[in-house]
């Protein structure tokens, strides 16, 4: 309703779509009814914009699914300072593995306790880190103290950015269990820095991990765990996976990048003028 008089005035409207939560979750009628409010708000807005920005084709894809045509929706990739983050030094991996983000049910947060718990039975000198806050922070304490692990899991809680880059750079791998994504700034971030993620193959995942970038993992603890002692076992610090991780996230991924798709694609587009089409 909001954005109706903008485009009665003949203005166009661009609408920036990062991702859906799942459609699957929690039921009951407090949790339908919002389910629905959202899904009602959400495809009002959408109708009342002239372009739909997707962050990536999974998210292009789903838009369709929902009802927005192709012709308004135009795909330009979520950036990365490739500048400000360098490559770190190659080295053997140290054993540590980090979890950044939200914790919350969508990110696969509960497969993390039961996940580390079989990777120190693999490696017993792995450590694990966990950075971030949200609604699954107080059952990932107790759930590690469950396992007897608590004591080899540091909860961090939220961190500032410069601080979680920091911490970011001094893991062995990123793990991210997620039932849904977009294109998650973390995984970029890990990419340029040269730290190896583990990743369930959802959202944009499997496009920025495939071709030997990343590794891709079905959302189990044993095969997360086996995925990651596998990935320490390699000899010269995953040299080539670090080189291509860094390489692809310069060339599709960062700002100057970007920033060029977005003008082209995104302004032209709100300009009225013809854009090419969701494959």
């Amino acid at each position: 309703l909001l954005l109706a008089p903008l485009r009665i005035a003949g203005i166009r409207v661009v609408a920036r779509v990062a991702g859906f939560p799942i459609s699957r979750g929690r039921h009951g009628t407090g949790a339908d009814i919002r389910r629905l409010i959202a899904r009602v708000i959400e495809r009002v807005s959408l109708r009342s914009v002239s372009v739909v920005h997707a962050i990536g084709h999974s998210v292009a894809s789903e838009l369709v699914a929902r009802g927005v045509s192709r012709r308004r929706i135009v795909v330009v990739p979520q950036g990365c300072d490739t500048t400000r983050i360098a490559l770190g030094p190659l080295r053997e991996l140290p054993h540590i593995v980090g979890f950044v983000g939200r914790l919350s049910p969508r990110k696969g947060c509960r497969l993390l306790p039961d996940s580390f718990g079989h990777l120190f039975e693999r490696v017993p000198d792995a450590r694990a880190l966990i950075v971030g806050d949200g609604p699954e922070a107080e059952w990932l304490t107790e759930r590690c103290r469950a396992l007897g692990i608590l004591d080899r899991v540091t909860m961090v809680g939220h961190a500032e950015h410069k601080k979680t880059l920091a911490m970011m750079a001094s893991l062995g791998a990123l793990v991210l269990p997620s039932e849904t994504e977009g294109t998650p700034n973390v995984v970029l971030e890990a990419m340029a820095i040269g730290v190896p993620v583990v990743a369930t193959p959802v959202g944009e995942l499997p496009m920025l991990l495939g071709e030997g970038r990343g590794l891709l993992v079905r959302p189990d603890s044993h095969a997360i765990a086996r995925a990651l002692s596998d990935l320490w076992s390699r000899s010269g610090g995953c040299g080539q996976m670090r080189a291509a991780a860094r390489s692809f996230v310069e060339r599709e991924h960062s700002f100057e990048v970007v920033g060029g798709q977005y003008r082209s694609r995104i302004m032209g587009s709100a300009r009225g003028e013809p854009s090419r089409e969701v494959d």
